[in-house]
């Protein structure tokens, strides 16, 4: 039976996270041209207990500088929405092309309002559009500790911002890895060496559009 009922989960959360590769992205016609990613978030982005090596951010190094780009892990363990803006400032000086927004998790956790969570998220994409910064959006599922309706608003909150923002939007960012415990921390939270690498697999398509050349 457990056998069965993970099968379902898996496809639940496929289902729940599916969308098109690229449907919402509009490029920005102004954009900066400094080759220079930034990925702004929490534990996932920080790489939460692996090597620094290990982090998804650190393997997708090896494939943006291939097109000379690079990339600038400015995640932190705990940040919420509300961390995140306060850096924000910090992460813009560095001139990104581009900014991967990781953040939203911490914030279910702590069962923050979605329409709270949902204006912190557009200020931080408008404000770094304003700097012809591009986006590329990380959504997640909240964790059902609030009720199915929040997990659901949770999903369609990511996707209004990427339709109205024209974001690049990858929609799970754990949509493989969260239900194979073989490849999560004991936490049932954060990904072991093994998940992070998949994860960068998975990111690579998404971000590999955005790039110049």
């Amino acid at each position: 039976m457990k056998t069965i009922k993970e099968f379902f989960l898996k496809r639940i959360v496929e289902m729940l996270t599916f969308d098109p590769l690229f449907s919402y992205y509009r490029p920005l016609q102004n954009r900066r041209d400094t080759n220079i990613i930034v990925a702004l978030g929490d534990s996932i982005t920080a790489g939460f207990e692996v090597r620094p090596e290990e982090r998804y951010t650190s393997l997708l190094a090896q494939h943006v500088e291939a097109h000379d780009y690079t990339i600038i892990a400015q995640g932190v363990s705990g940040d919420t929405t509300i961390d995140g803006l306060a850096r924000l400032p910090a992460a813009l000086d560095l001139a990104p092309e581009i900014l991967i927004l990781e953040l939203g998790g911490n914030d279910f956790i702590k069962g923050y309002p979605i329409a709270e969570v949902e204006a912190r998220l557009t200020e931080i994409i408008t404000t770094a559009q304003k700097q012809s910064t591009e986006v590329l959006l990380v959504g997640l599922l909240a964790v059902d500790l609030y009720g199915l309706q929040y997990v659901w608003a949770s999903r369609q909150m990511f996707r209004r911002l990427a339709r109205r923002h024209g974001l690049m939007f990858m929609p799970h960012i754990m949509r493989k890895t969260l239900l194979r415990p073989h490849l999560m921390m004991s936490d049932r939270i954060h990904p072991k060496p093994a998940g992070y690498r998949l994860i960068a697999q998975q990111m690579w398509p998404y971000l590999r559009r955005m790039l110049h050349g």
